[in-house]
């Protein structure tokens, strides 16, 4: 939350700076609070609610409908927010390296505080496969899912490397000491 949230204040910042002096002001302000609200939508705490809303608008739904194309529009930012397994594999472990960087280094901080981090924040108890297949498994697949409802044309761009990705990680998995 602390990172969405702060996403929000830089993106309102920005908007309020004077970029869309030339637009009505009741127009600025629904941009402001859709802005918000797309970027909060990729906070984790935010996941079911959306995940919620989807299957809420998926029978009959209507891109014409204000209320559904936002809850599309959040699907969408969430699957970007989360698309690194959707890119070569040689990338996303890129990416993923420098994820766990950071989270190592929060791990590291919390550990030299008193304070025992979660495991995958433990660079001595993070397992990386078996995180991302649980990360896979239970918000990526999902997510994109829930777009491959609503914009079916995404599943062809996305789900073989989505499953690829995950096959790459199951191959991966160290068998137990």
């Amino acid at each position: 939350s602390p990172l969405e949230n702060h996403h929000a204040a830089c993106a309102h910042t920005l908007l309020t700076s004077g970029i869309m002096s030339a637009v009505d002001d009741d127009v600025q302000q629904q941009i402001l609070a859709d802005t918000r609200e797309f970027i909060l939508a990729t906070d984790l705490s935010n996941h079911g609610a959306i995940m919620k809303a989807v299957k809420e608008v998926t029978p009959g739904f209507s891109s014409c409908d204000e209320e559904q194309l936002l809850v599309l529009c959040k699907v969408v930012l969430k699957c970007a927010d989360v698309s690194n397994e959707c890119r070569p594999q040689a990338i996303a472990d890129r990416w993923l390296d420098k994820l766990n960087t950071e989270f190592w280094a929060q791990g590291d901080q919390e550990k030299s505080e008193g304070v025992t981090p979660i495991a995958m924040m433990d660079r001595d108890m993070a397992d990386i496969d078996l995180q991302q297949i649980g990360f896979l498994n239970n918000l990526v697949l999902p997510m994109f899912t829930a777009l491959y409802t609503l914009l079916p044309g995404f599943k062809e761009l996305t789900s073989a490397t989505l499953q690829g990705s995950l096959e790459h990680y199951r191959r991966s998995v160290k068998p137990p000491v």
